[in-house]
């Protein structure tokens, strides 16, 4: 092992570890980042592919830490727009949802800037793995005291939070749900599936900003090379029965890109609070086609427009 690691660079002659190699680490908590969470579903490839049954579940424990890390700067810069979203129509909400909570990375960021006084905190996962994670967090004093959490929350079944909130006394009317590369999760999924989800959303008035990495195409990977570790990143999925859908739409593609599910379920995306991952490429195509990895989008309903937008015009 000492010896992959010295021809892979991470470690020097002295077994000292390199500045590649303290970036690496500091990147993949497992020997696959994500990946390494799938480990249940690799070891029994040949059931999978021969007999196409599907038993395993992903080592949600792992996930949750790996998925903690990759998600960390995204929500930062959701956050962020948040922020700007907020000062830009002067809208204060009372209600944070995190959807596919794991450690609530999420949340902490939002509870530091803005504390519990004014705004009540729900956490919802569909395993309890996630959930005790969180409750770890929360007993630590990094998630807020105020926060309660909704288990069996499966993100594709959404009337589950939706009535949970309902039920605790809040209203989902103009709530802002943030859920970090949780709707991918939903399994079997169809573009008329995931445009169903996003309506039950969109009628409880719910603002949702989400972080989603990039479906990429095969020629998309044939393309980046070793530019990105998506390859695997999507197959593991796939194995599992999860659905990535591409950043934007193109003329060959027959699943819908995420933000057209959205819109077509009565969203509106606001490009100017939606921010984007490193793109894939070194330099765009002639028609200046070139995806990024990951993406925040940022979703507001019809009654935003109704409540904000249309009130400020007149």
């Amino acid at each position: 092992m000492k010896n992959i690691l010295h021809k892979a660079g991470w470690i020097d002659d002295t077994l000292i570890i390199t500045s590649l190699g303290e970036r690496v680490f500091e990147r993949g908590p497992g020997p696959f980042g994500i990946i390494g969470a799938y480990l249940p579903y690799t070891s029994q490839l040949d059931k999978i592919i021969s007999q196409n049954i599907l038993q395993s579940h992903v080592n949600r424990g792992a996930n949750v830490a790996a998925s903690q890390d990759a998600n960390r700067k995204t929500f930062l810069t959701a956050n962020d727009s948040l922020d700007t979203f907020c000062k830009d129509y002067h809208f204060q909400y009372s209600v944070f949802i995190e959807h596919a909570i794991g450690q609530g990375e999420a949340t902490r960021q939002r509870f530091e800037k803005d504390g519990e006084k004014n705004i009540q905190y729900f956490g919802a996962d569909l395993e309890n793995d996630a959930l005790e994670k969180a409750k770890e967090q929360q007993k630590l004093g990094y998630l807020p005291h105020n926060m309660q959490f909704i288990s069996q929350a499966d993100i594709g079944e959404p009337q589950k939070v939706i009535s949970a909130i309902r039920l605790s006394g809040f209203s989902t009317e103009l709530a802002v749900m943030m859920v970090g590369n949780g709707f991918h999760e939903i399994r079997r999924q169809t573009n008329e599936k995931m445009i169903q989800v996003f309506e039950e959303y969109e009628k409880a008035g719910m603002i949702v900003i989400f972080t989603e990495e990039t479906g990429l195409s095969d020629q998309d990977l044939l393309s980046t090379a070793f530019n990105t570790y998506h390859a695997g990143f999507r197959y593991v999925h796939e194995l599992s029965g999860q659905g990535l859908r591409p950043a934007y739409d193109t003329p060959n593609e027959n699943r819908y890109s995420w933000k057209k599910c959205a819109e077509l379920a009565g969203y509106q995306c606001l490009d100017k609070y939606m921010t984007k991952t490193r793109s894939i490429y070194p330099y765009p195509k002639k028609d200046g086609y070139n995806p990024c990895v990951s993406m925040n989008y940022f979703c507001v309903p019809k009654i935003f427009f109704e409540k904000y937008v249309l009130e400020n015009k007149k």
